[in-house]
């Protein structure tokens, strides 16, 4: 066996007739070969060029392989033409024009990645050098190998200064991956302005016209001072009430013609047909929702998304003036289980109306037989967020939340240890995010909640992320946690159902269906499991849609209060919620939504419910329908005092980024008058 050093960490060598490299004695697996031969009767075709790579594009593939046998080398021969060649690239300060790009980068890579710090000097200025020399194969080569992952904003805007999306032609992976890569930056405005200039050059081109109609979806969310900017829609001559319509639809009607004309050129575009029924139900046309879900499935019958669209839009009864379900139904020959139909309980012998087939019992009793512990067909919600929203090891977690509580500046400062006092705090309200952010602000609600004595049980009102699109319960069962299961109150699960006249008890979709994978409730139990210890305090999960009105916030909140004053029991109530979520273009969208949510956290504070409704509908967030409806619960409870406890930004902790949530936690307490 020969070996040769290249450097410390680039070592070849000679193995059973093969040229192998090693990188920091790692086996390094990837494509190598010697360009052979250069006829001397084409010799000036070599005058100019550039790199190994035009080299190659000129040779094809007659520079690989032995099919050649009059250009056959022996090994060793072949071994000591790879060491002189990557010699004095690495003399060269591993200039990528010296090998082939397919070997270069992924070497160059490789050697950033094991700590050589030439290497880590000039990976980026190799890629971004190689891009501006507009060699068709090498660009094909980094685009399609992801090699702008790790480009930081500046980087990418100079980057970007070639045309790249004239490489992505033709080319889905890469079109893919550039418009992921603008994204991911947000570079929103760079990216509308490029798509639409390649569009002008290949306006025939269907994928193009999707991505665009994707970029204005996009840029659809962004905030009110950015659309200003944006797109010349001034917000402010907006009134309250269709801020939410604005802030959505900005660039929703740009979004919408880009799809249908990605359409026109190709009207089997499944894809683009879903997108479409996001934005009518977005605009609240369920008609055409409903009609685009009905083409893909013309298309492809087994479409999950444009099944799941026509369900959820059929079980919420939504009103078609100019369709006709039944027709549509029997056109597309939908699984009759998933269409409502009339049950008759077999305990009760009431009839109702389900979406699914399999149910044994009626809701009413349904939670009876759970509550006595008959009934476990759905018992236990199991975990989905543990590992990425917060830790899955016990023992981590239990380091995790104490963590949440004593260290760092937006923590509460000190250990929960319960008091036993009379209870004054009723309510209060947690963000949902990953631990790391909102977790502190968490912290600060469970400490007041549980301070003065350990609650019987927590009504939790989560927002709805999923498309529920209605009220639910969970009757009965069990939901886990890393540090062990918490109980659902089934009784008081089951007063709410019965004073609560729409109100679906449906646990099925809690821990099978539709809510299986939403991690709202879920993330705020672990707090739950370690500030109650060996009480054991139960939950009543209830699922709050978007598209509910003050007045109906109103009339559950009256509803789900006098279930509270007739029980016994102690019994708080929790209300998840963001405030403002983002993507910020500069520290100007910051400003803009830290004024928005200091106006509800001032109503908030004046304690005035209708007030913090409307502040909340301006707001980019998710806390609308949950907050409003515990602000009206505690009310309704005699609570007299609301106390903001902690308001931070994911922007204020690490002082960058191009995505902001902003934290906020508070409660609501009940005191004693004079």
């Amino acid at each position: 066996m020969k070996e040769f050093e290249i450097n410390e960490y680039i070592t070849l060598k000679l193995e059973l007739g093969e040229t192998n490299i090693y990188i920091n004695n790692e086996f390094f697996n990837q494509c190598k070969f010697l360009l052979l031969e250069l006829p001397l009767n084409e010799i000036s075709k070599f005058d100019e060029i550039m790199s190994i790579d035009e080299a190659a594009k000129i040779l094809d593939h007659s520079m690989e392989g032995q099919g050649n046998k009059s250009n056959y080398i022996t090994p060793e021969t072949e071994f000591w033409g790879h060491c002189s060649n990557l010699q004095v690239w690495n003399e060269s300060n591993y200039d990528t024009r010296l090998l082939h790009s397919n070997l270069s980068f992924p070497l160059l890579k490789k050697l950033s990645e094991v700590g050589d710090q030439t290497a880590k000097q000039v990976f980026r200025e190799e890629i971004a050098t190689r891009i501006k020399s507009k060699s068709k194969s090498v660009i094909n080569f980094l685009l399609e190998e992801r090699y702008l992952d790790n480009f930081k904003k500046e980087e990418l805007e100079v980057v970007f200064e070639e045309p790249l999306f004239n490489y992505a032609v033709g080319n889905e992976k890469i079109l893919n991956y550039l418009v992921f890569t603008y994204l991911r930056v947000g570079l929103l405005d760079l990216l509308i302005k490029d798509l639409k200039s390649i569009i002008k050059n290949y306006p025939n081109n269907a994928e193009l016209w999707y991505h665009l109609g994707l970029t204005y979806y996009q840029a659809s969310q962004i905030s009110s001072h950015a659309i200003n900017k944006f797109s010349g829609i001034n917000t402010e001559k907006k009134p309250i009430h269709e801020y939410n319509f604005v802030h959505l639809n900005g660039n929703l009607e740009k979004s919408l013609n880009a799809f249908n004309e990605a359409l026109k050129i190709n009207s089997r575009m499944i894809k683009a047909w879903n997108r479409l029924t996001r934005i009518y139900k977005l605009q609240m046309k369920f008609d055409e929702s409903f009609k685009a879900s009905l083409q893909v499935l013309e298309i492809n019958p087994d479409d999950k998304y444009a099944q799941y669209n026509l369900i959820n839009l059929i079980l919420n009864k939504r009103e078609f003036k100019k369709f006709n379900i039944v027709e549509a139904i029997q056109q597309i020959n939908l699984n009759e289980k998933l269409i409502q139909f009339d049950f008759k309980c077999p305990k009760c012998g009431k009839f109702s109306k389900t979406d699914f087939k399999r149910i044994k019992f009626c809701r009413y009793c349904q939670a009876q037989l759970s509550k006595s512990g008959k009934y476990k067909k759905y018992n236990l919600r199991e975990l989905v967020a543990a590992g990425s929203w917060y830790p899955k090891n016990k023992i981590e977690l239990n380091t995790s939340i104490e963590n949440c509580f004593i260290k760092g500046k937006y923590s509460p400062g000190e250990i929960l240890i319960p008091l036993n006092n009379q209870r004054t705090v009723i309510g209060g309200i947690s963000p949902n995010s990953g631990y790391n952010y909102s977790g502190y602000a968490s912290a600060h609600t469970f400490l007041n909640l549980f301070q003065e004595n350990i609650p019987d049980t927590i009504i939790i009102l989560s927002p709805d992320l999923v498309g529920y699109n209605k009220l639910g319960i969970m009757g009965g069962g069990k939901w886990e946690t890393p540090l062990g299961n918490i109980h659902i109150d089934s009784e008081l699960s089951l007063s709410i159902v019965e004073n609560c006249q729409n109100m679906n008890l449906d646990d099925k979709s809690f821990i099978n269906g539709i809510l299986k994978n939403d991690h709202s409730i879920e993330s705020q139990l672990p707090f739950i499991k370690y500030c109650s210890g060996e009480k054991n305090t139960k939950i009543v999960p209830i699922l709050i849609p978007h598209n509910l009105k003050y007045e109906d916030f109103n009339e559950l909140s009256l509803n789900i209060a006098k279930v509270i004053k007739q029980s016994k029991k102690d019994i708080i109530s929790l209300a998840i919620g963001l405030l403002s979520h983002f993507s910020i273009k500069d520290k100007d969208d910051l400003k803009d939504y830290k004024i928005l949510d200091k106006n509800f956290i001032n109503s908030f504070k004046d304690f005035t419910p209708k007030v913090a409704y409307s502040d909340l509908i301006k707001i980019p967030g998710n806390g609308l329908g949950t907050i409003t409806l515990l602000m009206l619960i505690c009310k309704n409870l005699g609570g007299n005092k609301c106390k903001p406890l902690k308001y931070y930004t994911s922007y204020d902790m690490i002082g960058s980024g191009h995505y902001s949530g902003a934290y906020f936690s508070g409660v609501i307490v009940k005191q004693e008058t004079l």
